[in-house]
């Protein structure tokens, strides 16, 4: 999805956040950066110079979590300022699933289309100006929560999931406020701000701070990347924002998200000092596809300490890394402004592009036994997309159009999709969260993508095509690829101005398996067995600006294959691995074996250490070996009921 490096885009965004590309940072600009963002503070971390006039007035509805594993329970905390009543709570469970409203419906419009539905109205006992519910739901699905207070009627979206969920966290692409929001269907949106900003008298900072206030959108303070200086400047920069920020949110559970986009090879420790800060959701890492962020997971994961992008090596973590702009898969689910240019406005092929990445997080479900977060953009009529995707579709200044277009993808999202899926919705804090109660460490992730429209799909995966013009990506590679060769290709810019972005990681063919954990990330395309990517979590490259991360070169191996069948063992397959290296904890892959994908145990035997099955949408299953890679070294499997006398390779 290299589609960030538009010129005009990307300057434009740049600007709005206060980021840096590249370089070192003296400490004396780091002072003057640290003087600019803490202005607004004292010592006590009340906000200075600004009015609180609006906070202090407002009723305010503070939460524990919002997104529960089914079982788990709520509590809404109330306060009333004075002279302000309370009116009635309602809650509407699994609302999205229900709804169908019609022409009652507005993108960016109100929530009154509610009233038709089912809703459970709770009872609230206020002791002085305070008081406290604790709700425990009963069915998965998304809710939403209305309290109607003085002249007001404020909302929080919250789920309840298991473990066959897909959960989406959107956030805003490059403008800072889209519109139309997505406040008339309820679903959450994270908003960012730069820090320098952040004050009631700027007026987009006040527009947000009421979503936050009214709808419970999540706003996260923006800060300046600080390569240079010391850890001790890091902690103090970043918590005098931090506390200027805070003093504007009044739930405590939003005080712990920050964007730092961490723009430089080097990491001098961003998470170390986000930690000491109280932190727990890093977001802002733009993509995994492309420098200075590849090789970080492409989904969720517990950071180093020393890198944000590095997977921690202990149990748990206190921050939570993700991407800003999930672009593990062919297919993209936002932002819509995308798929209106790729589609040439004919939402028909955006929604078979959103079923087939829906459908691919399914599968992947399936394979991983546990909830699938997602974190996809959302742009609005922005039309930021400058010369790509699409440069041949023109819009015009007026965006005609495009309001249709957005309106029926919200309505897709919203109404259509969750009767489809088991689908919720969340906001990154509430997903960081849920993480850290329910994964004591990194788990592994299986994941597999593939394409049958790639035309459509290379706007977002294929950096050749946003950069040079060009899709260079195959529908298969050949079993006998170079590895040595493909690293090579992948570091020559075509242009010398791209090579600040190289390599990317561009897909060579139309399928690949995905397979991450704690210790180490690696990509097979196919039909290559080899693995085209691997990245060692577990490495301690430095350089004197801090902890960098690269892909691991990989050795060319020529593995020779050979294979016999009889009704009494099966299907046997020989694998001689042809190579002059050796490499402790080597995987290969097998595309497409005649096997199904639930097959017992007792009924696949080989000779390696461990084996990992996945599988595609068209049902056919690959199988990951892992063994000690040395010169000559063989493998075997013994599929003992196939589903076919012969694996058919390409």
């Amino acid at each position: 999805m290299k589609r960030l490096f538009t010129t005009s885009a990307l300057s434009a965004f740049v600007v709005g956040l206060m980021c840096v590309a590249c370089g070192s940072w003296a400490s004396e600009t780091v002072a003057v950066i640290g003087a600019l963002f803490g202005s607004g503070v004292d010592a006590a971390g009340k906000a200075k110079g600004t009015d609180m006039s609006m906070q202090s007035k407002a009723p305010v509805w503070t939460t524990s979590i919002r997104l529960l594993k089914l079982g788990e329970s709520l509590e809404f905390n109330f306060r009333l300022p004075p002279g302000v009543s309370s009116g009635g709570l309602k809650i509407y469970p699994q609302y999205l699933e229900q709804a169908n409203p019609g022409t009652a419906f507005k993108p960016g419009g109100d929530l009154k289309w509610l009233e038709s539905l089912p809703s459970e109205p709770q009872s609230l006992t206020f002791s002085g100006a305070e008081a406290t519910l604790t709700y425990i739901p009963k069915r998965t699905g998304n809710y939403i929560a209305e309290w109607r207070v003085g002249a007001e009627t404020y909302y929080r979206y919250f789920s309840v999931i298991d473990d066959a969920y897909i959960v989406l966290s959107f956030a805003t692409f490059f403008g800072l406020d889209p519109a139309p929001t997505f406040h008339g269907t309820g679903i959450p949106l994270d908003y960012r701000y730069p820090i320098a900003k952040f004050s009631t008298n700027d007026t987009v900072c006040r527009r947000l701070l009421d979503y936050n206030r009214v709808f419970g959108d999540l706003v996260v303070p923006a800060f300046m990347d600080l390569p240079g200086g010391t850890h001790e400047e890091r902690v103090r920069v970043y918590g005098e924002g931090m506390a200027k920020a805070r003093a504007l949110l009044p739930d405590p559970l939003d005080h712990r998200s920050i964007r730092v986009d961490m723009q430089h090879k080097a990491d001098p420790g961003y998470p170390l000092a986000f930690a000491e800060i109280g932190v727990n959701d890093h977001c802002g890492l733009w993509e995994a596809n492309c420098a200075p962020w590849i090789g970080m997971p492409e989904f969720l994961y517990y950071a180093s300490s020393g890198d944000c992008r590095k997977v921690n090596q202990s149990i748990g973590g206190q921050v939570v890394s993700h991407q800003w702009d999930f672009c593990g898969s062919f297919h993209f689910l936002g932002p819509v402004d995308w798929h209106y240019a790729a589609s040439e406005g004919h939402f028909e092929k955006t929604e078979q592009c959103m079923k087939d990445g829906m459908d691919e997080f399914k599968g992947m479900i399936e394979m991983n036994d546990r909830p699938v977060f997602v974190t996809p953009l959302y742009g609005g009529v922005e039309k930021s997309w400058g010369d790509n995707p699409n440069p041949a579709f023109q819009t015009g200044d007026d965006r005609r159009g495009m309001g249709p277009f957005i309106e029926r993808y919200q309505r897709h999202i919203a109404f259509e999709l969750t009767k489809k899926y088991k689908l919720a919705f969340t906001r990154s804090i509430d997903m960081v969260d849920y993480y850290r109660r329910h994964c004591p460490v990194t788990p592994r992730t299986v994941y597999v993508s593939k394409t049958k429209h790639q035309l459509y799909d290379a706007w977002w995966t294929q950096g050749s095509l946003n950069n040079y013009g060009v899709v260079h990506a195959s529908e298969r590679i050949p079993w006998s690829t170079s590895i040595s060769t493909v690293r090579k290709l992948r570091t020559t810019p075509v242009f010398p101005d791209k090579s600040v972005f190289l390599p990317l990681k561009d897909p060579l063919s139309c399928e690949y398996v995905l397979i991450e954990d704690q210790k180490r990330q690696i990509r097979f395309e196919r039909e290559c067995p080899n693995p085209i990517w691997w990245f060692d979590y577990n490495g301690d490259q430095k350089n004197e600006k801090g902890s960098l991360i690269s892909a691991v070169e990989t050795p060319d191996v020529m593995i020779l294959r050979s294979q016999s069948f009889s009704k009494e063992a099966g299907l046997t397959i020989k694998l001689t691995m042809k190579t002059q290296a050796s490499f402790p904890g080597y995987a290969i892959l097998l595309w497409g074996l005649p096997l199904d994908y639930n097959t017992p145990p007792e009924n696949i035997v080989t000779t390696a250490q461990s084996y990992t099955l996945a599988k595609n949408g068209d049902g056919e299953t690959h199988m990951v070996l892992y063994f000690d890679l040395k010169p000559g070294a063989q493998l075997q499997v013994t599929l003992r009921k196939p589903k076919a006398e012969r694996w058919e390779w390409q």
